[in-house]
């Protein structure tokens, strides 16, 4: 296990804290943190770098220009936190969970097939090349966001609002609105 903040180890699905802790300046590179609780953490300036962090909670979480490339983020859950200026490069996002609030952030081919991204607010994102099929946008909202070359084949867009958004070159085929 690695040790986090002021010397607490990062335990599997460790029951949700009250005080948030903090995570800075730090990088990960080829650590498995899978199954591990973010859940009221501050994280900024974080880079992790071809991590597995499947089934981690990132849960009433502050992210801030943090990096995850090449990571294993399958099943990982985003509720309640803001993340703003996070970086997702090359990742495997398929079935995550992100049910949070999204500015200035970026995907880029990133393989988020059937993901969940309810209740969501993603502003000023950027989703390049990214894989995003049968994924879930319910009653969401999309503002002034880019989606290129992105694959949305078989999407829900169910009461979700997209405004001002750059959607050139993405394929929406069998989606539903």
């Amino acid at each position: 296990r690695i040790e986090i903040g002021d010397g607490q180890k990062c335990l599997p699905l460790s029951p949700p804290r009250k005080a948030s802790e903090r995570l800075l300046n730090r990088n990960f590179f080829s650590e498995d943190l899978s199954d591990s609780s973010f859940n009221f953490f501050m994280l900024e300036n974080v880079i992790f770098s071809k991590c597995n962090l499947s089934d981690s909670t990132f849960n009433n979480a502050n992210i801030s220009g943090v990096t995850f490339e090449e990571c294993n983020l399958e099943y990982a859950e985003f509720k309640d936190s803001n993340l703003s200026n996070v970086e997702f490069h090359n990742s495997d996002l398929v079935q995550v969970v992100i049910m949070s609030s999204v500015k200035d952030s970026t995907f880029y081919d990133c393989d988020m097939t059937t993901s969940c991204l309810v209740k969501s607010v993603f502003e000023g994102c950027s989703f390049i090349g990214c894989n995003m099929e049968e994924t879930n946008f319910i009653k969401g909202i999309l503002r002034a966001s880019v989606l290129h070359h992105a694959k949305l084949g078989r999407s829900i867009f169910d009461r979700t609002i997209i405004e001002h958004c750059d959607l050139r070159w993405t394929d929406f085929e069998g989606s539903r609105y």
